[in-house]
């Protein structure tokens, strides 16, 4: 398990996001009740480049699950958050990444902080 979420980061930053998704999806066929994959591939389909409107519901799906297994993870409610926006639920997304925000100072992961107001911005953006 931990090789192929390594495989799906090096896709991923080598800019091959269909085979990251595609080794996220392998894996979360293996055992669908772990939160970081789950948030994994829901990140990887919310912020994907001309992702379709199926991705996008499907990220908000994944994330739900993620932040339900784990309620707790900051991350997880930021990557709730931007799928949300990306699929149009600007309210809900936004109140969702207050949430992530609060609960990041609370740990002190300020580059949390950073990471999901430019994310949100950038997803925005591309809303308009």
């Amino acid at each position: 398990d931990r090789a192929m979420r390594l495989q799906a980061w090096l896709f991923d930053q080598l800019g091959d996001r269909d085979r990251s998704i595609k080794t996220m999806r392998t894996l979360l066929a293996q055992n669908q009740n772990v939160a970081g994959d789950l948030n994994n591939l829901a990140w990887l389909l919310a912020t994907r480049d001309g992702g379709s409107h199926a991705d996008r519901t499907e990220a908000v799906q994944l994330a739900r699950r993620a932040v339900t297994l784990d309620s707790g993870a900051h991350r997880f409610r930021g990557t709730l958050a931007v799928a949300l926006v990306a699929n149009g639920q600007l309210e809900e997304g936004k109140e969702e990444a207050q949430r992530a925000i609060e609960m990041a100072r609370k740990t002190g992961d300020e580059e949390a902080v950073a990471e999901l107001r430019e994310r949100m911005g950038e997803v925005e953006k591309r809303k308009r």
